[in-house]
């Protein structure tokens, strides 16, 4: 899958709110498609995180030259942006099995 599907895709399940699980602790957080930029709200916060087309792309390029196995690690990314567990966890509910492309 190219980004700009990946991003599409997202876009639309989240254009009324969609609720995702971390894949490192399961940890809920609920990500909502507004103004262009996803928000994600963890479970355990009141507190909005809004996350920009570019710092999931960031995470994107970088995933499309890991091997398969390392793709959905957020550690991977802690260097890219400090929302890793949120953005991998996006990933790998609308990749659904696809490959990442870059």
């Amino acid at each position: 899958m190219k980004f700009n599907e990946f991003w599409s895709a997202l876009c639309k399940k989240t254009s009324g709110g969609f609720e995702f699980h971390t894949l490192v602790r399961g940890y809920s957080f609920t990500a909502t498609y507004s103004s262009g930029k996803i928000i994600v709200k963890p479970g355990t916060t009141k507190y909005e995180r809004p996350l920009s087309n570019n710092e999931f792309y960031k995470v994107w390029i970088k995933a499309a030259k890991l091997p398969k196995q390392e793709i959905f690690i957020p550690n991977n990314y802690q260097d890219d942006t400090f929302h890793s567990s949120y953005i991998v966890s996006m990933m790998k509910t609308i990749l659904n099995g696809e490959e990442v492309e870059d």
